[in-house]
């Protein structure tokens, strides 16, 4: 049975696979503030915030539990790239994360992304790779510039540069959350 469109007897046509989905992610992402005015211009009306923000590019490997043979039948339908821009928010007392913009490069993301509720456009989007037989691109360590941009219709709408100081599993955007 089919998940989404196109809808078929097998459901093997449909553009997008039913979930589970399940995400491996590679970001270079940074914790930014914008000017609280400016900032306000890109949001709903309901939400109100200070301007502080994370914004990414990203390398995301995802399939679903009906596609893992896609791992290495057709990888291209496991593989995509996405760039964002997620604001700290508040709303009824409690901060929130609220994606304004987000960016894939392929239309079954984008597709996904919107049933999901995120505002998902296409766009050529590419980042920083390291590999370890290259010599100084080979792993994450103090003093290594990485980058990454979002191109979509010949404008770049953004293009983020980070010089890595220190090692961190968490994200900033963690404390962009009120505990339940």
């Amino acid at each position: 049975m089919s998940f989404s469109l196109p809808l078929t007897k097998s459901g093997k046509s449909s553009i997008v696979p039913p979930p589970p989905w399940h995400y491996g992610v590679t970001y270079i992402g940074a914790h930014v503030k914008f000017e609280r005015e400016s900032a306000e211009k890109l949001l709903p009306e309901f939400f109100k915030t200070d301007g502080e923000a994370w914004v990414y590019v990203a390398e995301f490997i995802s399939p679903s539990d009906s596609t893992w043979d896609y791992m290495y039948k057709d990888p291209d339908l496991t593989q995509y790239m996405e760039g964002a821009i997620g604001f700290k928010v508040e709303y009824k007392g409690k901060n929130y994360l609220y994606y304004a913009f987000m960016w894939v490069d392929k239309d079954w993301a984008l597709i996904r992304g919107w049933l999901d509720g995120f505002p998902k456009k296409l766009a050529k989007i590419s980042m920083t790779r390291l590999h370890p037989l290259l010599p100084r691109y080979n792993k994450p360590e103090r003093g290594l510039k990485l980058g990454g941009y979002v191109v979509r219709g010949g404008n770049v709408l953004f293009r983020l540069t980070v010089d890595l100081e220190e090692k961190n599993r968490l994200y900033p955007n963690i404390k962009f959350r009120s505990p339940n």
